[in-house]
């Protein structure tokens, strides 16, 4: 029985089943559970069919998807995940990942985080506690000589001032515990602000990820990033003054774009230094399946399919509006 997952699969589920007979099923959204789930149910030969989050194809071939069930709302039951596959690497490197929290409070319109998560009942934005955080972060140090941790939460922080405070007892957990290890987040701007980073700082934080985007108006609006270039740059300007290091996710390209809309987001790049801007210098607008804006692109006439090329292939290429930006697109490949 093959099985599929993920984000990508999620959302293209249909084109994914209708196409591939050697596929038997995909597990859309959260899946952990679907999937204990489904692999219960074969090893004992039972039917599989109707296992939440599934889906699948009827007798008569047509693909069905099933309910999803609801989210997991105590993260600090599920086991830690399994790194003896890639001890020998973390020994080596000395860097690991690690999850926090899962989903976003936000609602960008590029993101398929959000539309992943609401299909299901749940909170949008859940995390695990601040003992559990750090107890695995020890763990990782302890067992396997972890010198740097990466989190890789959609957003670390969380919303507003319980999010602060969380992460807050996570820095004061690690001071307390005496763990030594760097580490780093990703976060919205606005999530930023001194005290709390202060505490980070002095708990191992080294680096912050901010999906800045843009510093135009025009395109925060458009990705629906309810942020302000003005706070983009105050949270920019905290972490320098503080003395973290910082990498600015960008999507300078998007196919409304004006010469000098991307004339301003480059010298705004050029201002912050190339060090801080994440590669490929020029990142397009991607046009998930599930998010707010493919629909608006495709209602426009901005999608650009391939012709023989499903989008779950190859992605869903987008045109420019502007002919003059058709050109520096088609220039830089």
């Amino acid at each position: 029985h093959i099985t599929l997952g993920g984000h990508h699969a999620t959302f293209h589920w249909r084109e994914i089943l209708a196409d591939h007979p050697e596929i038997d099923s995909i597990l859309r959204g959260e899946s952990e559970l679907a999937l204990a789930d489904l692999a219960g149910r074969l090893r004992q030969r039972r039917p599989w069919q109707d296992t939440p989050n599934l889906a699948s194809r009827d007798p008569a071939g047509v693909p069905y998807a099933n309910p999803c069930r609801p989210l997991i709302t105590d993260l600090d039951r599920l086991p830690p995940p399994n790194r003896e596959p890639y001890r020998s690497a973390v020994e080596r490197s000395g860097v690991t990942t690690m999850v926090s929290s899962r989903g976003c409070y936000a609602h960008c319109g590029f993101c398929s985080v959000r539309a992943f998560t609401r299909l299901a009942a749940g909170p949008l934005w859940r995390p695990r506690s601040p003992a559990g955080v750090v107890a695995e972060m020890i763990d990782l140090q302890r067992r396997l000589g972890a010198q740097q941790i990466i989190f890789v939460d959609d957003n670390f922080m969380g919303p507003g001032l319980a999010g602060r405070q969380r992460a807050g007892a996570i820095a004061d957990l690690v001071c307390a515990s005496g763990l030594r290890v760097r580490w780093t987040l990703a976060c919205r701007a606005n999530d930023l602000d001194a005290t709390t980073l202060v505490q980070l700082q002095k708990a191992g934080l080294v680096r912050v990820d901010l999906g800045v985007e843009s510093w135009t108006p025009r395109q925060l609006e458009l990705y629906d990033k309810a942020l302000t270039p003005e706070q983009n740059n105050r949270a920019i300007d905290l972490l320098e003054q503080l003395g973290l290091d910082y990498r600015l996710y960008l999507i300078p390209v998007d196919p409304y774009v004006q010469v000098p809309e991307l004339e301003h987001n480059v010298r705004q790049m050029q201002r912050r230094g190339g060090r801080h801007v994440t590669h490929p210098l020029f990142n397009r607008l991607a046009a998930f399946a599930g998010t707010p804006l493919a629909d608006r692109l495709a209602r426009d006439g901005l999608r650009s399919p391939r012709a023989g090329v499903r989008a779950y292939q190859h992605g869903s290429p987008c045109r420019c509006a502007d002919p003059r930006m058709t050109v520096v697109d088609r220039a830089w490949g």
